[in-house]
């Protein structure tokens, strides 16, 4: 692919920092607890416009133990996350350089929103910062990507020509399914590594989603046809994700093609975005399970694959004939002992 504008996260991508709350409690010797009735509250409707916190976090401030105003609180809270990543913003810059446009995209109410573009150079580090305050939503609302977009590609770039970091998966599916091409920020050293692949474009890098598909204590492995790539192995279900398409629908797709049956979504749980660096490609493979509560029937295409079997972690592992990285990937998982 390629690509011509990059959008990144704040918090955990940019900003390396942990939650002010946890550095507060700290020093103040309350429980965490003590918060998350504001933060699992109101506080979204302050993210999206539709409170203000300055109004909001006056009765909390006392249980808090908070004696200064309310914006000598925010002050602190904001100055405790002023944390860059100075190697990403070098990044950033050297992007630039090269005629790639950078945005921030940030779920953040409009006075932090406000100290990251002031405060902390945001506002003339990135072409535009793009804030739930500000559109309304967050960024689990396909509206806050069309709201982005109306942006990013007036000057007639793809949705796909986007790339978009993250560190929450959740944030990436959505942004996927409007058709950005997301990646999971874990660390910058596969994050640069992915970024120079793709612009430098001499290795192919190739996105597979995979799921263990678990029952009784075991799960489905699939032994692939001789005449696929890398046939005559055993793997999971699992398939390429097509452009427009969550990892996560990735998965619900391939399982039906693959095994013949349905599930939902929301029975998906995220394991990881893991990553190999072959000699001919680079591989992510962002990974899923569910957990079956009957039997199914398994129905297979005789192109795709000769058998199936259902396998402990174990039996799995001791298998000689598994498909390229699946090892690895147990051990990953923690599946298997690491020492193993």
């Amino acid at each position: 692919m390629s690509v011509k504008d990059i959008i990144f996260d704040a918090d955990g991508v940019v900003i390396k920092s942990e939650m002010f709350s946890i550095q507060y409690c700290k020093e103040f010797g309350i429980s965490a607890d003590e918060m998350l009735p504001f933060f699992n509250g109101v506080f979204a409707d302050c993210k999206v416009g539709r409170a203000d916190i300055k109004e909001e976090l006056k009765p909390f401030l006392p249980k808090w133990k908070w004696t200064g105003s309310v914006d000598e609180f925010l002050q602190y809270w904001f100055k405790a996350e002023h944390h860059v990543d100075q190697k990403m913003i070098e990044k950033i810059k050297e992007l630039q350089s090269q005629d790639i446009k950078c945005y921030l995209a940030t779920d953040n109410e409009k006075y932090r929103t406000e100290y990251l573009r002031e405060e902390m150079g945001f506002g003339k580090l990135f072409a535009e910062i793009f804030s739930s305050a500000d559109i309304g939503c967050e960024k689990t609302d396909k509206r806050f990507w069309r709201k982005v977009y109306e942006t990013v590609g007036g000057n007639g770039v793809e949705k796909n020509e986007i790339m978009y970091w993250d560190n929450d998966q959740d944030n990436i599916e959505v942004a996927q399914e409007f058709g950005l091409a997301g990646y999971l920020y874990k660390d910058f050293a596969e994050f640069e590594k992915i970024i120079d692949l793709t612009i430098k474009n001499d290795k192919e890098i190739v996105r597979t989603a995979a799921c263990f598909i678990e029952y009784d204590g075991k799960f489905l492995i699939l032994h692939r046809h001789p005449e696929k790539p890398q046939g005559d192995t055993w793997g999971l279900a699992a398939g390429k994700v097509d452009i427009g398409e969550s990892d996560k629908l990735a998965v619900v797709r391939e399982i039906e093609e693959e095994v013949g049956f349905k599930v939902a979504p929301e029975r998906l749980e995220f394991l990881g975005a893991f990553t190999w660096d072959y000699d001919d490609i680079f591989l992510i493979l962002p990974t899923y399970r569910t957990v079956l509560d009957e039997p199914v029937e398994i129905t297979y295409s005789p192109t795709e694959h000769q058998d199936y079997l259902w396998v402990t972690s174990a039996e799995c592992y001791a298998r000689q004939d598994l498909i390229r990285g699946f090892h690895e990937l147990l051990k990953k998982l923690e599946f298997i002992n690491k020492k193993s």
